[in-house]
């Protein structure tokens, strides 16, 4: 056991003065960053805390999986997955290569090695490659018809986050104070629980964004790292209006009155058209 756990703290200190070395060297980061690699392994392994025995110990399957991280067409990554990658310098990818190969190499038995013979008494290699693509910056980094979608979907999800975190922020109960009647100027009364009840329900919607950010609480700009965390889908255009329903399945607890104000209002004076009329989750 404690042969073992020696063995494993000699790999990091040795990984770690690997990539100091090699990686981050002057000679490595010269130069234009040309090639995109997968983000979670680098940092993974720049870490110097993982073993990735898991990964870097199988020799049937490339460690760096970048084929299934093509878009469905083909032609190069989504510019949602290109963001979580890095770009290195030739150098700093041959040698990353290097390093994954070496530490590869390192975990399997001396009797295999990752070679077989064959027929004839030779050997062959009988490990995948370390990496199944290579992305250039030039070449398979964006699909052009991925990128003209994400552009619009980006689009819409910055105007409804933009539109739902105001409204979150100005029916915040600080505000309470600042709001004056002033005769009639087609201002409307909202009961109190509902505000809270909807409060509680746009949070849940803000909340994803905000944390993926590093954030507990959102003011009032668009958290550039959450957008994509931001779902839409709970958000539908009225059938005769352009203006903007929010839909989300109902829950016992945080379930917005789907007459807006039956609980300060007569029974017999709501109206009968009432568009914010689906319950949240």
């Amino acid at each position: 056991m404690a042969q073992c756990q020696q063995e494993a703290t000699d790999r990091i200190n040795e990984r770690r003065l690997a990539i100091s070395r090699n990686i981050f060297s002057d000679e490595a980061t010269q130069g234009t960053p040309e090639i995109w690699v997968e983000g979670s392994t680098l940092r993974r392994f720049f870490s110097s805390s993982d073993l990735m025995d898991e990964l870097l110990g199988k020799t049937e399957t490339p460690i760096l999986k970048h084929k299934r991280l093509l878009c469905e067409h083909g032609k190069g990554l989504h510019p949602r997955v290109a963001r979580r990658g890095k770009l290195l310098t030739e150098t700093q990818f041959e040698r990353y290569l290097e390093l994954l190969q070496s530490e590869r190499e390192r975990l399997q038995p001396k009797q295999e090695k990752n070679r077989v013979t064959d027929e004839l008494g030779g050997t062959v290699s009988d490990s995948a490659p370390v990496c199944d693509l290579v992305i250039h910056r030039d070449s398979h980094l964006f699909c052009e018809q991925c990128a003209g979608k994400y552009k619009q979907d980006l689009r819409s999800k910055v105007d409804k986050f933009t539109e739902l975190n105001h409204l979150n922020n100005i029916l915040s109960p600080s505000n309470d104070d600042s709001i004056s009647i002033k005769g009639d100027e087609g201002m409307f009364a909202v009961s109190k629980s509902f505000i809270a009840a909807f409060r509680k329900v746009a949070w849940k919607i803000l909340k994803p964004s905000a944390l993926s950010s590093g954030c507990t609480t959102i003011n009032t700009d668009v958290p550039v790292e959450g957008i994509d965390h931001f779902e839409t889908s709970h958000f539908a255009l009225l059938p005769e209006e352009d203006e903007v329903e929010i839909v989300v399945p109902p829950t016992n607890k945080d379930c917005l009155d789907p007459k807006v104000n039956s609980k300060i209002v007569c029974e017999s004076t709501l109206p009968s058209d009432i568009h914010f009329s689906i319950p949240f989750s």
